[in-house]
C-alpha cells in the first residue's frame, strides 16, 4: 500500500507538470528534474537503512526497477499528450522514434542469437547472466556463476538502454545525412566503433570471460545486430545512398 501511494503522489505530481508544460513548454525541464530526483531520492532512501539492507537490495537492482517506472510513465504522458511531445521535439519526435525502433531491434538480434547459441550449448541464459555478473556484482571467475533472474534482468536493463541510446545516436546521425549525403560514411564509421567498443569493454572487464563466452559469438552477435539496424535505417531511408554518391561525384 505505501508502495503504490508513493507511486500515485509521484504520479498526480508528474500529470501537474505535464498540464503546466502544455501551457509553458519551458518547464518539461521541471518534469525532467523532478524524475532524476525522484530516482536519487529511492536509492537514497535505501542506502540510509546501512549496509545490511544494501547486501540484501542490490542498488543496480532498484535503480532498473525505477528506471522501467521512469520509461513507461513518461511514455504513458507523452502518448496522452502526443501536441506536447511533437512541440518539444518537432520534426525530430520521428528521428527519436526511429533511433528507439532501431536500437531496439539490435538489442533483440543479440538477445536471441545468445538465447541460441546458449541453449544449443547446454547453457541456457548462460551469456546474459555471465555478463550481468561481471557488470553488476564484479565476478570475475565464469566457473563461480551462479545464474539468477535478478542478474539476468538487471543485465537485460542495461543491455536495451545502451542499444537504444546508441540507436538514437545513430538515429541523429542518420537523420543529418538527409541534408548532407557524405555523412553516411560517419554512419559506417560509428557502427565500426560501436563492435570495436563492446568487445574491447568485455575483454577490459576480464580476460576470462571473453574465453568463457568465445570471442567470435560476440563478433557474430554484435554484427548481426548491426546488419538489422542499418537494414531498418535503410529501409526508411530509401535513396540515401544514391544522393551520397551524387552528392560526392559533384561536390559543389
Amino acid at each position: 500500500m505505501i508502495h503504490v501511494a508513493a507511486f500515485l503522489v509521484v504520479g498526480l505530481v508528474a500529470a501537474a507538470l505535464i498540464v503546466a508544460a502544455e501551457r509553458e513548454p519551458g518547464l518539461v525541464i521541471a518534469l525532467v528534474v523532478f524524475f532524476a530526483g525522484f530516482e536519487v531520492f529511492v536509492i537514497a532512501l535505501v542506502t540510509m537503512h546501512g549496509p545490511a539492507l544494501m547486501a540484501a537490495v542490490s542498488w543496480w537492482a532498484i535503480l532498473a526497477g525505477n528506471l522501467l517506472a521512469t520509461a513507461v510513465m513518461l511514455a504513458y504522458f507523452f502518448f496522452r499528450h502526443a501536441a506536447l511531445g511533437q512541440a518539444l521535439l518537432g520534426p525530430w519526435t520521428l528521428v527519436a522514434r526511429e533511433g528507439v525502433i532501431a536500437g531496439l531491434i539490435g538489442a533483440a538480434i543479440v538477445a536471441v542469437w545468445f538465447l541460441i547459441y546458449d541453449t544449443a550449448t547446454g547453457r541456457p541464459l548462460y551469456t546474459p547472466a555471465l555478463l550481468g555478473a561481471a557488470l553488476l556484482k564484479g565476478l570475475r571467475d565464469p566457473a563461480a556463476l551462479h545464474i539468477s533472474a535478478a542478474v539476468i534482468l538487471g543485465y537485460t536493463v542495461l543491455h536495451t538502454a545502451a542499444f537504444v541510446l546508441f540507436g538514437l545516436l545513430a538515429g541523429v546521425l542518420i537523420a543529418a545525412t538527409e541534408w548532407e549525403p557524405a555523412l553516411l560514411l560517419a554512419v559506417f564509421v560509428l557502427f565500426t566503433c560501436f563492435e570495436v567498443f563492446f568487445f574491447g569493454l568485455v575483454t577490459v572487464t576480464d580476460e576470462a570471460l571473453v574465453k568463457s563466452l568465445g570471442w567470435w559469438t560476440i563478433f557474430v552477435a554484435n554484427i548481426l545486430a548491426a546488419t538489422g539496424m542499418l537494414a531498418y535505417f535503410r529501409a526508411r531511408h530509401r535513396g540515401l545512398r544514391r544522393r551520397m554518391l551524387a552528392r560526392w561525384a559533384n561536390p559543389e
